[in-house]
């Protein structure tokens, strides 16, 4: 009996891809977002599995860490790294072919002092982040002066350039087409001075769904390959964990670190073998659940670093039995919602220690 693990089902992050961008055009290229670890799913095995079974051949990251874990794993095609590295590894980056976000002309400065690998020019549109500022029309041609000097810099690996959308989760925002007029506005004001791009794209996994007309060359799908935030999707991981012990607790008793919880009558409790340290998180005391033999199995008490207390009275329960944290059967975005977080930090908070058992 495994004390803890995380089940990932490498089919239905391969089928999430496809309803997420079935309605895009064939030949926009997929981008898998497998940063922070694929959210928590293991960016290795299913980086390998979408290569294989999707035939997807771009990939993005968060750090350099992130993208030489994929090539030292046999990962084939573009890296592209969204966010920032140490300069002064630019030369790791050209060697292992992994190509950089540049969108300040300092940083493309450090950069090629260094090396010179293959960039994609950060653009921002609204987002307030990285990026060169053009959050309207009227940026362009503010813009468009960062970018001459950039691409004087960078001479011809400036290969892609994107932007990233505030609000792809509205169907009905106006401030993503904004976003997509700014972006075009300063993609053809640079074509006029000469400067063009091999790939450009704008939409994340929401941006793909509500807004795939902006679909541009290729689309970045993340937290709808993992079963979240759009419709007819499958939750790609369950998240489980086994009861180690059953016992009685008496009117009166506290349960747990503080004493934050007190029995107000008998009840029959299961001690969980999952903590906070394992990716269950500490605003779920007293306050989320478990599914345990198809119910509900409410937290009692404080969520321990390594244990957690949960009421099985009138649920049959042996020791041994599995209890799901998260899965189909619960959500990870119902997790979310009792924490007041979202499904992204559900997910990439589970624990290195989970072992991860991975099905087809």
């Amino acid at each position: 009996m495994e004390r803890i693990k995380a089940e990932v089902s490498l089919k239905a992050i391969s089928d999430n891809l496809f309803e997420t961008t079935k309605h895009i055009k064939k030949d926009v290229r997929r981008i898998a977002v497998v940063k922070a670890d694929a959210y928590g799913h293991g960016a290795v095995e299913v980086s390998k599995y979408l290569q294989k079974a999707s035939g997807i051949s771009d990939f993005a990251v968060a750090t350099l860490e992130e993208a030489l874990e994929l090539r030292q794993n046999g990962i084939k095609g573009t890296i592209l790294i969204l966010g920032y590295i140490n300069p002064e590894r630019a030369k790791e980056a050209e060697e292992n072919e992994i190509t950089l976000s540049v969108g300040t002309v300092d940083y493309a400065k450090a950069i090629y002092t260094y090396a010179s690998p293959d960039s994609h020019l950060q653009v921002d549109t609204g987002m307030s982040r990285m990026g060169v500022y053009c959050h309207k029309k009227e940026d362009v041609t503010f813009a468009l002066k960062e970018i001459k000097k950039i691409k004087e810099i960078t001479k011809d690996k400036l290969k892609g350039v994107y932007t990233h959308f505030v609000q792809s989760d509205i169907p009905e925002s106006n401030l993503t087409s904004i976003q997509y007029e700014s972006l075009i506005s300063l993609i053809s004001a640079c074509k006029e001075e000469g400067i063009t791009f091999e790939m450009k794209h704008c939409c994340n996994s929401l941006g793909a769904v509500n807004f795939g007309d902006f679909a541009l060359d290729a689309v970045r799908i993340g937290i709808c390959l993992y079963g979240y935030e759009s419709k007819n999707l499958t939750p790609a991981m369950t998240f489980k964990t086994n009861v180690i012990k059953i016992f009685e607790g008496k009117k009166g008793d506290t349960v747990s670190y503080c004493g934050t919880y007190t029995l107000e009558e008998n009840k029959t409790i299961a001690v969980c073998s999952a903590g906070y340290a394992d990716g269950v998180s500490r605003h779920l005391s007293n306050k989320g659940y478990y599914i345990i033999n198809g119910k509900k199995a409410n937290i009692l008490g404080r969520v321990c670093m390594d244990l957690s207390m949960v009421d099985v009275t009138g649920i049959p329960c042996n020791v041994g039995d599995e209890a799901i944290i998260f899965g189909k059967e619960l959500p990870a975005d119902k997790v979310a919602e009792i924490c007041d977080t979202i499904s992204y930090e559900t997910l990439c908070n589970v624990g290195k220690r989970v072992p991860r058992e991975y099905i087809i």
